[in-house]
């Protein structure tokens, strides 16, 4: 019998926070396009479609991968690795803030991407150990 770590906890939090803020910036990527274009280009509808578009892509991105990282962590499959609940809670407690920052403030689509490849990293450790555990066949 596996003990749990008490990262669990922390760790929904987490991927909900930042599920939950994910969506509340595509549900208004217009705002969020025009917070990421500087003031003097603001009147340029090219260049805000141009950003509203990256944006609704990275943000539907990211949205994925903590959609995919929340669905494997309800079902079980890292729920008792306490390494990686605590880097995926550290990891989406730093997305959720720099998020909220991003929402008050201005920011440069670029800092967005940057966050994007990070919040990968713990997906992308929650497929393999899914992975390990459905094809390879090792205890979780």
């Amino acid at each position: 019998m596996t003990v749990h770590s008490g990262f669990e906890i922390p760790r929904f939090v987490a991927l909900l926070g930042h599920f939950a803020l994910l969506l509340i910036l595509l549900w208004d990527v217009e705002a969020v396009a025009r917070s990421s274009v500087s003031w003097s280009k603001r009147d340029d509808h090219h260049l805000l479609e141009l950003a509203q578009n990256s944006i609704t892509g990275a943000l539907a991105m990211a949205l994925t991968l903590v959609t995919v990282e929340l669905t494997c962590f309800m079902i079980g499959a890292s729920l008792f690795f306490p390494r990686q609940s605590l880097f995926s809670a550290a990891i989406h407690t730093f997305s959720f803030l720099c998020l909220g920052h991003f929402m008050a403030d201005s920011f440069h689509l670029t800092y967005y991407w940057v966050l994007l490849v990070i919040t990968a990293v713990p997906c992308l450790i929650e497929i393999a150990i899914l992975f390990e555990a459905l094809v390879l066949d090792k205890p979780l």
